[in-house]
């Protein structure tokens, strides 16, 4: 069996034991086992040695799992709230004519007849002097708004009012104040409007006189 498994000196002791007497027989008894305990933890050692190598060689690391690439979305910043800018104050671009007084006007007197514009028209008397009364409320609301343009240097506002004026009091055939009010349309030169206003006015003044005169 030493021979089978390569154990030269298991062998020599195995030939000893059987060759030797009662007193060295025991002796080499006891280097037999002696040195088959020897053999065998070195060859568990060198078993458990060789299972360790085999392990080590069969059993490949684990591959270190390559990092996730994430692919994070663009972090988009808030773009900077825009302040909004206050809106600069409307200023005027005009420069004031002036301030006009009309307390100090006095009528001008021209005639009108209800009856001539009623029979110019084709349209009843009672309807003439409705249509009137009602110019004559338009009048002083307008001719306010001219004299704070006026004030503001606005030269074209002066004149659209003027117009406004103009094409009512000439539809309803008041022509002396119709003329007055077309020279306002008209004019360019703010040095002489209020000479023209005021002559308007005096215009009006007679006109609202003789109508407050006749309807009541």
């Amino acid at each position: 069996m030493a021979e089978v498994l390569h154990l030269p000196k298991i062998g020599d002791i195995v030939d000893t034991i059987t060759n030797a007497d009662e007193t060295k027989r025991r002796q080499s008894i006891e280097s037999f086992y002696s040195t088959l305990a020897r053999i065998t933890a070195t060859h568990d050692t060198e078993e458990e040695s060789i299972e360790t190598e085999r392990t080590s060689e069969t059993e490949e690391e684990p591959e270190t799992p390559k990092e996730a690439i994430v692919l994070e979305e663009p972090v988009i910043q808030d773009e900077p709230a825009v302040q909004k800018r206050a809106k600069p104050k409307e200023t005027s671009s005009f420069t004031s004519f002036g301030t006009i007084s009309l307390d100090d006007v006095k009528p001008k007197h021209f005639d009108f007849q209800l009856r001539e514009a009623a029979d110019d028209l084709s349209l009843p008397v009672e309807l003439i002097e409705e249509f009137v009364h009602d110019f004559i409320d338009q009048a002083h609301q307008e001719t306010k708004k001219m004299l704070k343009a006026y004030e503001k240097g606005d030269l074209k506002s002066v004149q659209k009012i003027g117009h406004l004026l103009k094409g009512a009091s000439s539809n309803l055939r008041i022509n002396p104040l119709s003329d007055t009010l077309y020279k306002i349309q008209f004019c360019e030169d703010p040095s002489q409007l209020e000479s023209l206003i005021k002559d308007y006015w005096a215009h009006f003044l007679s006109f609202e006189n003789q109508i407050n005169r006749t309807t009541n």
